[in-house]
């Protein structure tokens, strides 16, 4: 009778285990990706439920940008310097206040700021970056004490919430007249409020002499 040598009867086990081993590669394929599919799916079904939700019921701030439609950085920056510029066309200086979070995704509680629209102080939000800014008289710095006084509560209502207001990268700049930057940024260096001519704001470079 005809016997099978050792290396035979490795070489026949190697293939029942290699094609067990394909077998169960391909059946654990087939779970991971119907899983994704699955997941994505869901996923998709949540944030429309979600999304509609909060527009249909008001809950979503007009002011608040990041992952909405016509609600992106492009929006957001137009709307800002659309602002700051009317500002420079009626003779007004504007002061713009890029507040910096110590953590990804905390965001500043917007019944602070909507207290602040009373004295004239507007603010944008994307995602988790907010800003704030002002229109200012040339020799009426009164708004920039409502202006700092903003900082103070969101800086104060941050610690309370166990958050952070990066001070050191927080960054202000003024627009308008060179002469006017001037004197403003003066008053708002004599509050505590280094400013400075050139920031970064949503990935776009802003000088004073915008």
């Amino acid at each position: 009778m005809w016997r099978k040598t050792k290396l035979e009867i490795h070489y026949s086990i190697y293939k029942d285990s290699l094609h067990a081993f394909n077998v169960e590669l391909a059946t654990a394929r087939q779970k991971f990706f119907s899983n994704l599919i699955n997941s994505k799916i869901i996923e998709k079904v949540v944030f429309n439920q979600l999304n509609n939700y909060l527009n249909s019921n008001g809950y979503l701030d007009n002011f608040q940008s990041g992952f909405r439609p016509h609600h992106s950085t492009e929006t957001a920056l137009v709307k800002i310097i659309n602002d700051i510029r009317l500002h420079s066309d009626s003779g007004k200086i504007s002061a713009l206040v890029l507040l910096d979070l110590s953590a990804a995704f905390d965001t500043v509680d917007h019944s602070i700021l909507l207290e602040r629209l009373e004295n004239q102080i507007a603010y944008h939000s994307y995602a988790d970056d907010t800003q704030i800014y002002l229109a200012l008289s040339p020799n009426d710095y009164s708004p920039i004490d409502s202006l700092c006084q903003c900082i103070d509560e969101i800086n104060s209502w941050m610690c309370q919430n166990f958050l952070q207001l990066n001070k050191e990268k927080t960054e202000v700049i003024a627009f308008g007249s060179k002469e006017e930057v001037l004197k403003v940024n003066a008053y708002l260096d004599s509050r505590g409020q280094t400013t400075k001519n050139q920031v970064r704001n949503l990935g776009v470079i802003l000088e004073s002499d915008l």
